[in-house]
């Protein structure tokens, strides 16, 4: 017997696949019209993912090798030397 609700999932599928170009056709018309409203969403999505990225790549960048370097030598160096190996 067949389920009601999985052939309707069925028909959706093939209705959003035949009807690919007239769906990107109406999405970017909407974006079109409505040039603000896209372009405060684009804002806001970038605003809040940059201090998200730049704070992944500074753990990942300079505090993960600081890490690495305090476990294989736990005594903290204090010459400048040190220092200039991250300025590379």
């Amino acid at each position: 017997m067949v389920d009601p609700q999985k052939s309707k999932i069925c028909a959706f599928k093939t209705l959003i696949h035949e009807n690919k170009h007239v769906i990107l056709y109406i999405e970017a018309r909407d974006l079109s019209r409505e040039f603000l409203l896209s372009l405060c969403l684009v804002l806001s999505v970038i605003a809040v993912l940059t201090p998200i990225l730049l704070l992944a790549s500074v753990k990942v960048g300079f505090i993960d090798r600081l890490r690495q370097d305090f476990i294989q030598d736990p005594v903290f160096p204090r010459n400048s030397s040190w220092f200039r190996r991250f300025a590379k």
